[in-house]
This record gives structure tokens, C-alpha cells and sequence, in this order.
């Protein structure tokens, strides 16, 4: 069986009679065979300092390791780890001093085909979604991964489609776009930012026209910064 862990992050202040509201990091996944990786994604740098950012702006931080990595075949199980870490912080909340009713899930990269749960089952204790140079159309994938990208799983973890069938309403939305992203990715973001404005969602879109993907992590810049300032502001006004 595959052990995953999370770590948390908390303010200093933090008393079991002053619950803050958590930020969940959804790690990306696919990663080429090619790819050193020496630690698992809640261990990288990037995750660290944001745990320790949103726990200096007074929130809780969560990190985690889900199992979709190297391969789309895992997006079902990663699916259900996800589900599984959100009950976990609403069941366990008092003593991770979380306001169980105010989370916000924050999905970066190859992450973006789990955006899908929260769109399409929005939780009224689901308060933002915020995703970072995200994978938001299966479509284009079908080529690059003809064996593990199948019509049935382009259709389900989609969140360009997802969007279609929301059984409630979808939470307010912030989108990180690269603009020196691969096109793939950028053409399917661009679209799915039509189709939320065409169902009327609330939306914010910040682009950063020379960032590369994760420029959060690679392109330490006054554009970066702002975005990341501006995703923290949106987190706390909801």
C-alpha cells in the first residue's frame, strides 16, 4: 500500500477557540521518466515556502502527496486521495485548528484534471478555487499519451467540460496563466476562461506574459510576486 503523508502549517497565534481557515495545495503530476526527482512533491521547496506563506497570512497551509506523478493512469486513485485529505481536515479540523467550513483548494500543473470534482460537485464548505498553469483540457493529451489518455478519460477529468455539468454553485475562481507556457496548456486555459465567463462565474485571470511554467517557482519577478500577493488576497476576501 502507498503511505501518503501531509503536512500543516499554522500561524504562530493559533488557540483550539481561534479556527482558521486552510489552504489545500493540490500538487501536479506527470512527470517524465527522464526527471531526477529526489523528494515527493509536499517536500519540494516550492510547497514549503507556500505552507510558510499562507501561515504567515494567518491561514492554515496543507500540503500533501497524492498518487498521480508519473502517469494518467493514477488520476482516479488521485481523485479519491484528494476527497480522502479533504474529509480528513474537516474530520480532524478542531485539532489541525481549521475552520472546517472555510477551505480553499489551490491546484497547480498536472493538477488541473482533478480540478474537475470541485467543479462538478461544488461543497458549500468550499469557499475559492485557485489554479496555477493548470492542465484544463484533457483533449490535447490524447496524442502525447494515446495509451493512458483515453475519449472516456479526457471526457471525465476535463475541467473545460466539467464546467458543464456543475450540480451547484461553483465557487469563485482565480486562474495563474503562463504566458511562455506550452500551447497546449495555455489554449486549453484560455478556452476554459471562455466557458466559465459564458455560465457567468465569478473569475479572476491574472497572466504573466513572460512567465514560464510554474513561474511561481522560475521567474522571480515583480509579475510573479504580484500574482502570488494578488492569489493570497483573493483566498482571505472569501
Amino acid at each position: 500500500a502507498t503511505q501518503l503523508k501531509m503536512d500543516v502549517y499554522r500561524p504562530p497565534d493559533l488557540s483550539e477557540t481561534n479556527l482558521r481557515p486552510a489552504v489545500i495545495f493540490v500538487h501536479g503530476g506527470y512527470l517524465p521518466a527522464d526527471v531526477p526527482v529526489k523528494a515527493l512533491p509536499k517536500e519540494w521547496g516550492v510547497f514549503v515556502s507556500y505552507g510558510q506563506l499562507v501561515a504567515a497570512s494567518g491561514l492554515v497551509g496543507i500540503t500533501f502527496n497524492h498518487r498521480f506523478f508519473g502517469s494518467f493512469n493514477a488520476l482516479h486513485d488521485s481523485q479519491a486521495d484528494l476527497t480522502d485529505l479533504v474529509g480528513y481536515v474537516r474530520s480532524h479540523a478542531a485539532e489541525l485548528g481549521v475552520d472546517k467550513d472555510h477551505l480553499s483548494l489551490w491546484f497547480f500543473s498536472g493538477a488541473g484534471p482533478l480540478f474537475c470534482n470541485a467543479l462538478r460537485q461544488p461543497e458549500p464548505y468550499v469557499r475559492s478555487l485557485i489554479a496555477y498553469y493548470t492542465i484544463l483540457d484533457l483533449q490535447p493529451m490524447r496524442k502525447e499519451h494515446p495509451e493512458t489518455v483515453s475519449a472516456e478519460v479526457a471526457r471525465e477529468y476535463s475541467p473545460i467540460s466539467c464546467i458543464n455539468s456543475a450540480g451547484a454553485a461553483i465557487p469563485p475562481l482565480f486562474i495563474g496563466r503562463a504566458g511562455l507556457d506550452s500551447p497546449a496548456i495555455d489554449t486549453g486555459l484560455d478556452q476554459f476562461v471562455q466557458n466559465a465567463l459564458a455560465h457567468n462565474l465569478s473569475l479572476e485571470v491574472m497572466n504573466h506574459p513572460q512567465g514560464h511554467h510554474a513561474f511561481d517557482a522560475r521567474d522571480n519577478d515583480a509579475r510573479s510576486r504580484e500574482i502570488i500577493r494578488a492569489t493570497i488576497e483573493f483566498i482571505r476576501s472569501h
